[in-house]
């Protein structure tokens, strides 16, 4: 009798695991939104969960996090620099160092860090990534307002 009821529960955590795993909610988005269906919104696909963490390396200040204070580019730490060649290499430096520290799994295939072209006092950082384990690619541009812009995907 007692195995039926060990067998039974493995069944019972069997068919829970397989309805969790094809709901497809990976993880909650950032910042928390009440959901339709759920407590908060969800990302569903891998790709925007990266987007996601992408976006917390980039606009995260070192420090921030206690248990990590190397973690982040901290991009708010530039708003009142003089813009000039050496800020712009210094910040693409540092995005590749996070990155490739905090994000091994993605490859940056392509990293610009300039002055906006209609604003001067504007620094802009586009980003093209491929993540092989997912065979994904994305464009993701972060702007001045500490926003990920992902208006272009591949």
């Amino acid at each position: 009798m007692s195995n039926r009821n060990i067998r039974g529960l493995s069944d019972i955590q069997r068919n829970a695991r397989m309805e969790r795993s094809s709901s497809r909610n990976i993880t909650p988005s950032l910042p928390l939104d009440k959901g339709n269906t759920l407590d908060f919104e969800h990302i569903e696909q891998y790709i925007d969960l990266i987007k996601q963490n992408a976006k917390l390396v980039m606009f995260t200040i070192p420090g921030e996090r206690v248990m990590d204070p190397e973690f982040g580019v901290g991009l708010q730490r530039y708003l009142f620099e003089n813009i000039s060649p050496t800020l712009l290499d210094d910040i693409r430096a540092d995005i590749s160092a996070q990155f490739s520290t905090y994000m091994p799994y993605m490859d940056i295939t392509r990293l610009e860090v300039a002055e906006d072209a209609q604003d001067d006092n504007k620094i802009l950082v586009l980003m093209q990534i491929h993540v092989s384990a997912i065979n994904e690619t994305a464009t993701l541009l972060f702007n001045d307002k500490g926003e990920l812009s992902d208006y272009i995907s591949i």
